[in-house]
């Protein structure tokens, strides 16, 4: 379950490196990438079971998760 959301410049150090967020599949206007919609409904159902069970429960300009910065 996510804990926190960690922002930074400059590269991602590998232990905070557990999964992509964003997945490419856009680049200037052309297609780089495909991806079934079987496989986006699958990682989006995998993220949404890594939030804690407060981040369903949101009032409205509550925060899911804390924000550090690193």
């Amino acid at each position: 379950v996510a804990e926190a959301e960690v922002v930074g410049t400059g590269p991602v150090p590998p232990e905070l490196a557990d999964r992509q967020l964003l997945v490419r599949l856009v680049e200037g206007g052309q297609v780089v990438g495909r991806e079934p919609l079987e496989a986006a409904r699958s990682r989006h159902i995998a993220a949404r079971a890594g939030l804690p069970m407060s981040a369903v429960q949101l009032s409205r300009g509550e925060p899911v998760l804390p924000t550090e910065y690193a």
